[in-house]
């Protein structure tokens, strides 16, 4: 009777360690969604301030001697990282695992931020012609 017990609660154990192993993988891509979600906000907002910022450039045109011309190849470079975090979204892109898609959006936000700050960096210089 004992072993048959056992036996029992051995199984009922398992059966349990397998809807936790369950539960974590499924928090375990809960999580990482919303990281995804988070960098992808935050490229997102970085795209929005650039592209605001060279629309601001380009009225300032108008008025002063401004080079678009590097307005223009950063609103490219622009582009193209919206292409890629579109990409990065998608599954399967690459057969990456999910810590290298993180790191690739890392590095969209890192150049994001690059191209808007040398945008905002333009925009100081003109302001000052």
């Amino acid at each position: 009777q004992q072993v048959a017990a056992s036996v029992s609660s051995l199984k009922q154990l398992q059966d349990t360690y397998k809807v936790m192993k369950d539960a974590q993988k499924t928090l375990e891509q809960v999580n990482t969604f919303v990281t995804k979600a988070g960098y992808v906000e935050n490229i997102i907002n970085k795209q929005k301030e650039a592209i605001y910022t060279a629309n601001q450039l380009l009225k300032l045109s108008k008025n002063r001697q401004v080079n678009t011309r590097n307005v223009t190849q950063t609103l490219q470079k622009i582009s193209g990282s919206i292409k890629t975090t579109k990409a990065l979204l998608t599954s399967g892109i690459f057969n990456m695992n999910d810590n290298e898609r993180l790191q690739r959006l890392e590095s969209e936000y890192t150049k994001v931020s690059a191209y808007e700050a040398s945008l905002k960096a333009t925009i100081i210089q003109s302001s000052f012609r």
